[in-house]
């Protein structure tokens, strides 16, 4: 279809969100050690394959977070299909439906992590 830019890079976005998920977190266990959380984005895909009848309009995004020597893998995936040409707005649709599902499994394996007791080496 052509080239899809979005307003902000994808390390901004994935980073943002795993901040805001892993502050919420760290503020309703009271902890006030700080915590380093790390976020790997293996996959951060937008992509519109076409047949002759249509289109879709796909996000696919993995992550792998580490916390206390620990790590989960979140993956969230965004689909839609049109046959008219894909608009920005069902692109942008699309892309906030996969990094809301993104943000809402993140947020359950930063829970998990965030229990459990730290990894000494």
């Amino acid at each position: 279809m052509g080239r899809i830019s979005l307003d902000r890079t994808v390390r901004e976005l994935v980073s943002t969100m795993i901040e805001t998920k892993s502050d919420e977190i760290l503020g309703r266990q009271g902890g006030s050690q700080p915590e380093e959380i790390a976020c790997e984005i293996r996959t951060f895909e937008i992509a519109t394959p076409a047949t002759l009848l249509y289109w879709d309009v796909n996000t696919n995004i993995e992550l792998l977070l580490r916390v206390r020597g620990q790590e989960r893998s979140v993956s969230a995936m965004a689909t839609e299909r049109t046959y008219i040409w894909p608009s920005e707005e069902m692109i942008t649709r699309v892309v906030n439906e996969a990094l809301r599902q993104a943000e809402e499994k993140s947020g359950q394996a930063l829970q998990e992590l965030l229990a459990l007791p730290r990894v000494t080496d």
